[in-house]
């Protein structure tokens, strides 16, 4: 295992962000691979550091809100940076794996002291008929549910958008951030259309934007950079 040191630093806000995250790069057994959605305990996807950026940038938009991450992975770098703003009322990091969601838990405790007046906890939450029906202890409801490269498994894409909805006010709203994947997330979002209004957005932020042309100019589409896997879109669902 190692841990890794991001910084950041707004002299407009005075927000300083230097969040420590620890990467498991032990060997992980077949049974673990095996079990729920373990990609989040691979790497730290691109999606999930485009999250962890946006939430950054835009971290006045969850002032006071509380906030919950789907499919957090073994770092939960959205959430955490956005604990680290000290900006949210409360934040709930969740994965469905129980090694990742170990992991957070040892990262909360590391961070500890960088969350202010924020209260950030880690749980396990699988996208199942068992928590669709339950009522505790997931009733409470959230202002955000964010999420980053969670729509490739299709076979979870009705559960997740019903989870979405069971988990967020009637004035919420999902922000997603996911690549394509041969097709994924177009065919993720005709499921979420029966819950929610959807919008779909390549060119959220310029600095993203100019990254992902300069990437092209560098790369062309090959495997070192392949837009359909390592450039994500920005969804954003509301309830209908």
């Amino acid at each position: 295992e190692k841990w890794l040191k991001y910084y950041h630093s707004d002299s407009s806000t005075g927000i300083i962000v230097d969040p420590v995250v620890k990467i498991i790069t032990k060997s992980t057994s077949l049974e673990v691979m095996m079990g729920f959605n373990n990609t989040g305990n691979v790497c730290i996807w691109p999606s999930e550091e485009i999250l962890a950026f946006h939430c950054l940038k835009h971290s006045e938009v969850f002032k006071g809100l509380a906030v919950c991450e789907l499919g957090c992975g073994m770092t939960a770098l959205g959430g955490l940076v956005l604990a680290c703003t000290q900006q949210s009322s409360e934040i709930l990091l969740t994965d469905g794996n129980c090694a990742s969601v170990e992991n957070v838990r040892e990262i909360l405790q590391a961070n500890s002291g960088k969350f202010g007046p924020t209260s950030v906890s880690a749980e396990v939450l699988v996208w199942d008929e068992s928590f669709l029906q339950q009522l505790c202890p997931h009733d409470r409801k959230f202002d955000y549910v964010i999420c980053a490269d969670c729509l490739f498994f299709e076979e979870v894409h009705v559960e997740l958008a019903q989870v979405i909805l069971k988990l967020l006010k009637p004035s919420g709203a999902a922000l997603i951030f996911a690549p394509r994947r041969n097709g994924t997330l177009d065919r993720f979002c005709r499921v979420a259309r029966k819950h929610f209004s959807v919008e779909v957005s390549d060119a959220y932020d310029a600095v993203v934007s100019r990254r992902h042309q300069a990437a092209l100019a560098q790369f062309g589409e090959n495997d070192m950079y392949n837009p359909d896997l390592h450039f994500p879109l920005q969804l954003r669902l509301q309830p209908l």
